[in-house]
């Protein structure tokens, strides 16, 4: 079995039409795994950057970095709306059952 990032020649262009990368060139394997998973209605460019971000976002998960990662997600996406923040803030630990005020 061959790998296609070494032994293939890198033959595919996707025109990607982003202002960092114009184009990327790549394998004929490769373009196939990435053509069966860009929806039809996304162009490459946004595929590219989508993916970049899901890695990004990705990365600082599998460190633990979560705090990160969920600032990260803020910067791109912004905050929730206030009626999230309304449901998430309005959620408390059930209430403890009575004691007799010595802690029982």
């Amino acid at each position: 079995m061959s790998n296609a990032f070494l032994d293939e020649t890198r033959s595919e262009r996707i025109d990607l039409g982003l202002p960092i990368c114009k184009q990327l060139r790549a394998s004929p394997t490769i373009f196939e795994v990435l053509a069966e998973e860009k929806p039809a209605t996304m162009s490459w460019g946004d595929f590219a950057t989508i993916s970049m971000i899901t890695f990004a976002l990705m990365g600082r998960n599998l460190r633990g970095d979560f705090r990160g990662a969920y600032c990260q997600a803020v910067r791109i996406f912004g905050t929730f709306p206030d009626v999230m923040e309304r449901v998430l803030t309005g959620v408390r630990r059930p209430d403890r059952p009575p004691t007799d005020g010595k802690g029982r």
